[in-house]
């Protein structure tokens, strides 16, 4: 995300008073050398969609186990 928030300049800032571009911010948090966005993109997917399918087996295995007993 700071990646994508970073990567222009920023529209607020005076270049006589300080460099005005992302690149800066980003290394300043040590961020400047890390995979491109679309790789965050395609992790942060994989995660949802591992979480979304736990959540429906941990449901679909609780259901069982309730409507079961009764």
């Amino acid at each position: 995300m700071m990646q994508i928030e970073f990567s222009g300049d920023f529209p607020n800032c005076d270049p006589s008073l300080r460099d005005c571009s992302g690149q800066q911010a980003l290394e300043s948090f040590g961020l400047d050398n890390v995979l491109p966005p679309g790789v965050d993109v395609v992790l942060a997917l994989t995660i949802w969609a591992a979480l979304v399918i736990s959540a429906y087996l941990i449901l679909a295995i609780l259901t069982r186990i309730r409507y079961r007993a009764s």
